[in-house]
């Protein structure tokens, strides 16, 4: 996102990506079939002929998955953890990783250069350039079949170049996918139909035809490998800071699988792809009706530097004037709220998991239930880490960089998600501590029974030895001998009222709505 690097063409336009295949001399290759995708041959920014002209607009494909592989790390020890991660991703070969934070955010926390000297530490590692562009590449050219025939249908007469992709890894156990292409649409096409097909191309769902987008495609395959390899590196390198996954299934009962990371089924699963259209216009040009014309039905629009920004529902826009680099700090939030959505909802799954399981109806030791109580204690300290993270996240942005992120956040509706977390976290306590109160007063009741009985029998005990005391032993001339069981018994009827004084309990009828009022029928 800030800067792109080295462009390489994709084909699309005809057929498929299939023909991807690189020929160094024409005698040592076939003639290729026709291309899904080709070169962009006279790029030209901004819109040219009005409404009836071709649009050449950039377009960042956003996403977010989930590593499998939540990590626990202070900030000042980020380095150390890096350099290990970076001695295992050269393992791999050239193909991308890279550790070096540094490079990726220069200047300070805002845009302009001031607030802090750096961000909060998140992202751990990132996958990027030309090798991954290649590979993105091979990729989408090995989608063939009913793929190839739709797509072809659907991109005929477009121009597609691809700029650059890249996948940031965030120690929260998310990663986020941004692939950034350059288009042109046929001429006469309207701006909302632009958006609309290609929002359809990167579709997670098959169409109903059953088919697929091969660009998703693409993408799928890409996010499940790098995800396999970052595990992998984690595995190897960092073992002792791998977490519990929060999708675990046995995770509540401490038999989660923490020797394998990331073994469950959503990992390197895409949540979503969501479309960021960007497009230039020339200096006359009112920048926010072509924003309203290339933003979705459900969205809000802000103005910002040299241009407008209308954060939606299904995809976004910005536009900007010719030659402005404004699009980079409504990306970098994007991209930012991406990664907390996946995590919340990874975070709202997880305790609904919790929520939803036949313990909390069983009766346990009281060692078992405050065992209970423990672990979710410590769940909801990782989830008040997460949000006072978020919190100094927000903290350290500028004042407009903020009110982007309200706008974001308010389309995107994560308020309500945070909330709903919330909300959970706060019905697993209360079960929990109602659970440990219950044993407790089980417990209780118990010892009051015992002492209860004791009672009882130090009464009988000090009847047997008063009788002793004034009326004699056993050896004495009979005649007390009825005043003996008389007195004993007594006492024994004594013990009993008063162990039934001591544990009797009352009945109450609770009275709620739908209940009769007493003496009515």
């Amino acid at each position: 996102m800030n800067g792109y690097g080295r462009r390489e063409s994709i084909p699309l336009a005809m057929n498929l990506l299939s023909s991807l295949t690189r020929c160094f001399s024409e005698s040592d290759c076939n003639p290729p079939p026709p291309r899904m995708m080709h070169r962009l041959t006279s790029p030209q920014p901004g819109i040219s002929g009005g409404e009836s002209g071709a649009y050449s607009l950039r377009v960042a494909v956003t996403g977010a998955f989930l590593t499998g592989c939540p990590l626990q790390v202070r900030f000042g020890a980020y380095r150390d953890l890096q350099k290990k991660l970076e001695a295992e991703f050269r393992e791999f070969g050239e193909i991308g990783w890279t550790v070096e934070p540094e490079a990726w955010r220069i200047g300070g926390t805002y845009d302009s250069g001031g607030g802090f000297a750096q961000m909060l530490p998140s992202v751990i590692a990132r996958r990027g350039g030309p090798a991954l562009l290649g590979k993105l590449l091979d990729l989408i050219g090995g989608r063939v079949g009913e793929e190839s025939q739709w797509i072809a249908e659907q991109t005929d007469g477009w121009n597609f170049e691809a700029l650059s992709v890249r996948v940031d890894f965030h120690d929260v156990g998310v990663a986020v996918l941004n692939a950034t292409f350059e288009v042109r649409a046929p001429d006469a096409m309207p701006l909302s139909d632009v958006a609309r097909l290609l929002k359809g191309l990167v579709l997670l769902k098959p169409n109903i035809r059953g088919v697929s987008s091969p660009i998703t495609a693409a993408f799928r395959e890409l996010a499940t490998e790098t995800s396999s390899q970052f595990a992998q590196a984690i595995r190897r390198g960092v073992p002792e800071a791998i977490q519990e996954r929060w999708l675990s299934s046995l995770r509540f009962s401490g038999r989660g699988d923490n020797d394998q990371p990331g073994s469950d089924d959503d990992r390197g699963r895409l949540l979503w792809l969501h479309p960021v259209h960007i497009l230039e216009v020339d200096a006359e040009t009112e920048p926010l009706q072509k924003a309203l014309d290339l933003a979705p039905p459900f969205r809000e629009t802000i103005r910002i530097s040299d241009g407008v920004f209308a954060p939606g529902i299904g995809w976004s826009a910005i536009v900007i004037k010719a030659g402005s680099s404004a699009e980079q700090i409504p990306l970098r939030l994007i991209e930012l709220q991406w990664a907390y959505i996946a995590h919340y909802m990874e975070i709202d799954r997880g305790l609904l998991g919790l929520l939803d399981d036949d313990r909390w109806n069983e009766l346990e030791s009281l060692a078992a239930l405050e065992s209970d109580a423990d672990r979710v204690f410590g769940n909801y300290m990782r989830v008040m880490h997460v949000r006072a993270r978020l919190d100094s996240d927000l903290a350290s942005l500028g004042g407009d960089e903020f009110a982007l992120w309200e706008t974001i956040s308010e389309v995107a509706k994560f308020g309500p998600l945070i909330e709903g977390v919330d909300r959970k976290m706060k019905g697993l306590q209360q079960v929990s501590e109602r659970r440990v109160q219950q044993a407790e007063a089980q417990r209780l009741r118990r010892t009051s029974r015992i002492l209860g009985g004791l009672t009882a029998l130090t009464i009988v005990t000090v009847t047997v030895a008063l009788i002793g005391n004034f009326l004699g032993s056993r050896s004495d001339e009979p005649g007390h001998l009825e005043w003996r069981v008389v007195i004993v018994a007594a006492a024994l009827a004594g013990s009993v009222l008063v162990y039934w004084l001591a544990h009797r309990e009352k009945a109450h009828k609770l009275r709620g709505l739908g209940s009769k009022p007493a003496g009515r029928a």
